[in-house]
């Protein structure tokens, strides 16, 4: 090789690496796991797609909300819950990513049973909720329009049992729905340090 075409090959490398070494930069690995990956570029889009919401969160927020987001909808293509999971990091993407996430939550918290106790304690805890509303006659009944002849009511405290829905089984999975989304936070943490471990998340300290 003449001294000329070595010099041309050496500038070249270094034009290739100046080109390249930001966006090598942008795509460090921040986690990684069985079939996935966590890129800096993905938490920073994510963190952009978020903030054009109004949602601001710190970095490490980020990165366990991009690898839960990642996590879930893994899981999710694994039960057949969706066929395919976007790939990349667009707003789409992340719209997407969302929707995904909230169906596979929905589907496990479908799967958590919720004891008859707990629902007996809502249930007397807040009746206020339960009460059946009744209709009262309008004081003139002649001069009130057909609207207002009856007037639909909530009957004053205290009550008994006759003044409440009926616990049937309608209302107790109603019931059994309001627990368990209350408790969505706790369960989403608690699936997901149990999806870390089944698909061996590891995290890329720099």
């Amino acid at each position: 090789m003449s001294r000329i075409a070595y010099i041309l090959e050496v500038l070249l490398i270094g034009v290739f690496l100046l080109i390249s070494g930001p966006a090598a930069a942008d795509d460090d690995v921040l986690a990684v796991g069985k079939g996935f990956e966590v890129s800096q570029s993905f938490v920073r889009n994510m963190g952009n797609f978020f903030e054009q919401h109004g949602l601001h969160t710190s970095s490490e927020e980020l990165l366990e909300g991009a690898v839960r987001m990642k996590l879930f909808a893994i899981d999710a293509k694994e039960q057949g819950l969706v066929d395919d999971i976007p790939q990349g990091s667009s707003e789409q993407d992340f719209k997407d990513l969302m929707r995904i996430q909230n169906l596979y939550l929905k589907n496990e918290l479908k799967k958590l049973p919720v004891e008859d106790g707990v629902v007996q304690s809502y249930y007397r805890s807040y009746p206020r909720r339960f009460v059946q509303k009744v209709h009262n006659q309008a004081e003139n009944p002649e001069n009130a329009t057909a609207e207002k002849q009856k007037k639909t009511t909530i009957p004053d405290p205290p009550w008994t049992d006759e003044d409440l829905m009926p616990l049937d089984d309608a209302l107790k999975n109603k019931i059994e729905a309001i627990v368990l989304q209350a408790q969505q936070k706790r369960i989403s943490k608690r699936l997901f340090k149990k999806l870390e471990k089944k698909y061996d998340v590891e995290y890329v300290t720099k």
